[in-house]
């Protein structure tokens, strides 16, 4: 996987910001970096509004938002097993629970078996589980 630049860095706001609080600063962000307002930075406005334009749709953001989990536990996880989605058995409240070898429990839902590939992490420490 290539590593993606993070947007909400770029838009200097917190991944829990609402579309309201991402376009503000947006707007703010885009006319200090403007090639009309005399930036030398015409990269950084690009950026700027790639950014915007990925997070401003619901579902390209849901896309980059798993894309860029995704390469933070590959960068912060340390995967040490891999489980498939055949082998795995929800419970009657649609959880399959996994013990860390930490001792913690990584909960599995239904959610994570929708998807191709999965990277669940450890509550209690930085193991990660791959479910495929």
């Amino acid at each position: 996987m290539h590593n993606i630049e993070n947007y909400y860095e770029v838009l200097e706001c917190p991944e829990t910001a609402t579309l309201e609080e991402l376009k503000k600063k947006y707007q703010t962000l885009v006319k200090q970096h403007h090639p009309d307002k005399g930036s030398k930075s015409y990269e950084r406005f690009v950026l700027l509004d790639k950014a915007y334009k990925t997070l401003k749709d619901e579902k390209s953001r849901k896309d980059y938002d798993a894309e860029l989990l995704a390469q933070t536990c590959n960068e912060e996880s340390v995967i040490y097993a891999s489980l498939n989605k055949k082998d795995i058995n929800l419970n009657s409240d649609g959880i399959f629970g996994f013990t860390c070898r930490c001792g913690g429990e990584i909960p599995i839902t239904e959610e994570h078996l929708c998807e191709d590939e999965c990277i669940v992490e450890c509550s209690e420490c930085s193991n990660a589980i791959l479910i495929k």
